[in-house]
C-alpha cells in the first residue's frame, strides 16, 4: 500500500489532461492501482417499516436515502436523510438525520434477523443564519414565500470515518443545498452517543477526511471545495478543487494516515439527461496545518483488468422530461453487481474499508431495502 503511483496530466498526441476534465479511458487503464473481486452481497435486514411515522411532514414515508457507511471490527454504521419524496424541494427544512448501527457479524453471517439500533440527530439551524441559507439554498429568483422564517434543519449527513486516534466517528450534518450550513460532529463508538460538542462551517460539506494535528477535511456542495477545519481553533480554509477530474464525492475511506478512497460519480449534463458514472479516487492529503494542505489524485480503484472499459462501477442515465429537470425516466446502463441489478452506480453514496484494509464495503442504494455489497481489494501493479 506504501508505494502509490502518483497520477500526473500528460500531453500525448490527441490527449491532455486538464483541470476538471475527465480522464482518457487509455490513460486511466494504464495508470490504476487498485482492483475489487470476489464479490457479495448481503441483505441488512432492516424492517420495511422501520421509518414510518419518523417524518413529522409525511408520517407515511418509509424510505430514508442512504449517505454514508463505516465499518468497525464487530458493528456497522449507516446514515441516512428522511425526507418527504413526494416534495423534495422540502428537504432543506422538512427532514430528519439517522444514524443506524448493527452488529456486522450478524448481517455476514446472514442472520435472518438483525437488531438496529436508531440515532436521531439533526438539528436546528441558528436564527441568525436562516436568511443566509434561504438565499444560498434557492438562489435570489427562486426563495419561496417565507422561506426566510423555515426551520432549516442540519439533516444531510456527510459521509464517515474514524478520528486518526480516538474510537469516535466523525461526520457532517448539513443543511441541504449549497453554502448553507454544517457542523463537524463525534459519534462515540463505545458510548453508543453522539458528543455535544460540535464545530459549525457556514458551508456544505459532504466529506469527513480526519487527519492528524487536529485537522478535518470535507468538501463543499458538489466537491468544487476541499473545507479543511482546524477543530483547536475552529478557523477553516477553502481550496479549489483543482484534480484533473472532477468527482462529486459521496463518502470516503482511510486507506493510510493521509491517504483516502473518495467515492461518487462524475457527472455529464445534457439539456434533458444528466449521466452519472460511478468512480472512486485514491486522493493523497499533504500538510501539517489546515490553512497549507495539498491535495494530490494518485490513483483509481476498479473492478476490471487494465485496458478494459472504465465505467466498470457501473453508468446510470437520468432523463428529464422538461427544463425544470422533473425526471421522466432512470437508465442503468451498467449496474449490476454481485448479480444484483439496481438504478445506481456502486459508489453512489455508503462506501467503508475494514479495519484490516482487506475488503471494500458499499451501501448504494436507499433504505430499508438497501444491500451491502462487499469486495476483495488489491493493488493491481
Amino acid at each position: 500500500m506504501k508505494h502509490l503511483l502518483l497520477l500526473v496530466c500528460l500531453n500525448i498526441g490527441f490527449f491532455s489532461c486538464t483541470k476538471n476534465e475527465t480522464y482518457n479511458e487509455a490513460y486511466v487503464n494504464s495508470k490504476t492501482l487498485y482492483r475489487l473481486t470476489d464479490p457479495e452481497v448481503f441483505n441488512l435486514g432492516i424492517p420495511k417499516e422501520f421509518f414510518v411515522g419518523k417524518l413529522q411532514s409525511n408520517r407515511k414515508q418509509s424510505i430514508c436515502h442512504t449517505q454514508g457507511l463505516y465499518i468497525d471490527k464487530n458493528r456497522i454504521f449507516v446514515s441516512c436523510i428522511l425526507y418527504n419524496m413526494e416534495e423534495v424541494n422540502t428537504r432543506s427544512y422538512y427532514s430528519e438525520a439517522f444514524l443506524l448501527e448493527a452488529d456486522l457479524s450478524h448481517i455476514l453471517n446472514k442472520q435472518k434477523t438483525i437488531q438496529w439500533t436508531l440515532h436521531q440527530f439533526a438539528q436546528d439551524v441558528a436564527k441568525i443564519e436562516r436568511k443566509r441559507i434561504s438565499q444560498t439554498v434557492f438562489g435570489d429568483n427562486d426563495v419561496p414565500k417565507g422561506a426566510h422564517d423555515f426551520m432549516y434543519k442540519l439533516s444531510h449527513p456527510s459521509g464517515m470515518e474514524r478520528d486518526v486516534n480516538e474510537n469516535f466517528i466523525w461526520l457532517t450534518p448539513s443543511v441541504y443545498g449549497p453554502k448553507s450550513s454544517a457542523h463537524f460532529r463525534k459519534y462515540n463508538i463505545d458510548r453508543g452517543r453522539f458528543m455535544k460538542e460540535f464545530w459549525h462551517v457556514p458551508d456544505h460539506s459532504g466529506l469527513v477526511l480526519p487527519l492528524d494535528n487536529n485537522i478535518i477535511v470535507g468538501v463543499t456542495w458538489g466537491s468544487k471545495e476541499f473545507l479543511a477545519l482546524d477543530t483547536k481553533t475552529g478557523q477553516y480554509k477553502l481550496y479549489e478543487n483543482t484534480l484533473p477530474e472532477l468527482v462529486d464525492y459521496q463518502d470516503s475511506t482511510r486507506l493510510s494516515s493521509n491517504i483516502f478512497l473518495c467515492g461518487g460519480k462524475a457527472i455529464t449534463k445534457t439539456w434533458n439527461s444528466r449521466i452519472h458514472t460511478g468512480r472512486i479516487h485514491v486522493l493523497h492529503i499533504n500538510g501539517s496545518s489546515y490553512d497549507k494542505l495539498s491535495f494530490e489524485l494518485m490513483g483509481f480503484v476498479r473492478m476490471k483488468n487494465v485496458n478494459e472499459d472504465m465505467r466498470d462501477l457501473g453508468v446510470v442515465e437520468y432523463v428529464y422530461k422538461d427544463y425544470k429537470g422533473t425526471i421522466q425516466e432512470i437508465k442503468a446502463i451498467k449496474s449490476t453487481y454481485a448479480g444484483v441489478e439496481t438504478n445506481v452506480t456502486l459508489p453512489h453514496e455508503g462506501m467503508s474499508l475494514d479495519p484490516e484494509k482487506q475488503w471494500l464495503y458499499f451501501v448504494p442504494q436507499d433504505l430499508p431495502d438497501a444491500k451491502l455489497f462487499r469486495y476483495k481489494i488489491s493493488k493491481i501493479q
